[in-house]
């Protein structure tokens, strides 16, 4: 991926910065569509975002468990403020984890706000030997998907599913179907009582066997306040890699105060889940490069399409390709009809849409067979919000379009409605029928 990245020109690394990236234009806009469809994904999923301090006082960091526990990695700053009689200590984050916890503190929390799904795009650093640094994949600053559930403990087995449903559609989108369960039990070098793992332990290993999935167990790799479900693909040349992480804490929100009041009146600790899907964005794009040997699915290319003239006589029409281009380079439309000035029913319009799907493959695969192209053409739809947010839906005949649910309908296409939908179609001189967004690669 270092080599593919310099030919890129995506990003760079320099000593004056050891294990932190230069990213360059190309390379951030890979990094910045990833990012906005995970944001995507994790909106869809009631997941709420936030934002915490990368500077943080030790006093937070020793009431967590970290100071003591972690410190060896942790960058550590002292900071002289004026007429103090000592020096303040200071640490960048590590994790994320802390602050959140700091989010949900703010006022009182109530069992009916449970399961809470907060988020972050959070950066951290952690010191690495510079003799482990290696490219995207091990480096000092770095940005995670990062995100914590609160809950309770009859929650537990419901959010595993949750969760691993989320995970699985983004890694389907991204290219990776398969991938492995490690469950990492608790560490020599941990927090909290031996009952508390105990019982850690039994729930999350619980709520993976009633999900029928399979699992190896990783005797010792937990993290230091709870054990761990870790996720591992598998790339193009059978290389694993371990990304997502789903980490059950029984210690966290009680060593920092964290509570909510019950059906009963009183207050009891939540429990947390410590969730990544993507892990460090540097490596995961790290993975990507090296999995796509740089050819990245056309949604993440940070070089989609390139117009070229051969002739000075072209230049007007190239300059207004690409106006329309950066207008929208996709062609969009609703799931709406109008026939004789009247929005038609959405059984209808499902209908006329698989219809128009079957001819525009038919006069694909005539193209097909006049080139000597093989294969059978495809069709991409895309959603409203600008990314592939139910994943890359693949259409190969209009019955493709008439088995999607109605939600993923609603969710494909945009949604005017009623006379909103009729006066706007009017009123752009729309003909009878209207495509959805059917893209053809």
């Amino acid at each position: 991926h270092r080599k593919i990245g310099k030919d890129m020109d995506l990003f760079h690394f320099q000593d004056e910065a050891p294990g932190m990236v230069f990213w360059h234009p190309k390379g951030w806009t890979i990094y910045s569509t990833l990012k906005s469809y995970m944001s995507d994904m994790q909106r869809q999923s009631s997941y709420q975002e936030i934002n915490t301090p990368s500077v943080i006082d030790r006093k937070l960091w020793e009431k967590s468990g970290h100071w003591d526990k972690y410190r060896e990695n942790m960058f550590i700053t002292e900071i002289d403020e004026e007429h103090a009689n000592e020096k303040r200590v200071n640490a960048l984050k590590p994790m994320n984890c802390p602050g959140h916890v700091q989010v949900y503190n703010q006022g009182i929390r109530s069992y009916k706000e449970l399961p809470l799904r907060l988020c972050e795009f959070g950066t951290c650093h952690r010191y690495e030997a510079s003799g482990t640094m290696h490219g995207l994949m091990r480096v000092r600053g770095f940005t995670q998907d990062d995100g914590h559930i609160f809950l309770t403990e009859d929650q537990i087995e419901s959010e595993t599913a949750i969760f691993i449903d989320l995970l699985s559609k983004v890694y389907a989108d991204l290219g990776f179907n398969e991938f492995e369960i490690k469950l990492s039990t608790r560490p020599e070098k941990r927090v909290g009582s031996d009952e508390i793992w105990d019982k850690a332990e039994s729930s999350l290993k619980n709520a993976i066997e009633k999900l029928g999935l399979d699992y190896r167990i990783d005797e010792g790799d937990g993290a230091f306040y709870g054990p761990k479900l870790d996720f591992v693909l598998t790339d193009a040349i059978g290389r694993k890699w371990q990304c997502g992480t789903l980490q059950l804490d029984f210690n966290l929100a009680n060593r920092l105060d964290a509570e909510y009041v019950a059906e009963d009146g009183n207050k009891y600790n939540p429990v947390m889940f410590h969730r990544a899907i993507l892990g460090s964005f540097e490596r995961f794009i790290g993975i990507l490069i090296e999995n796509y040997s740089g050819n990245l699915p056309l949604w993440l290319a940070p070089t989609q399409v390139t117009i070229c003239s051969i002739t000075d006589e072209a230049n007007k029409y190239v300059e207004e390709i690409s106006e329309i281009l950066e207008i929208d380079p996709w062609l969009l439309s609703t799931q709406w009809f109008v026939s004789e000035g009247k929005c038609l029913d959405k059984d209808t319009c499902r209908t006329l849409l698989a219809a128009e799907a079957d001819e525009f493959l038919a006069q694909l695969q005539s193209k097909y067979n006049q080139y000597g192209i093989s294969g059978t053409p495809t069709l991409f739809v895309k959603n409203d919000s600008g990314t592939f947010g139910l994943g890359i839906i693949e259409i190969t005949s209009g019955d493709d379009l008439l088995n999607l649910s109605n939600r993923k309908m609603r969710k494909l296409t945009y949604g005017k409605g009623g006379a909103e939908a009729e006066d706007f179609l009017l009123q752009e001189g729309v003909p009878s029928a209207l495509s959805l967004s059917l893209i053809h690669i």
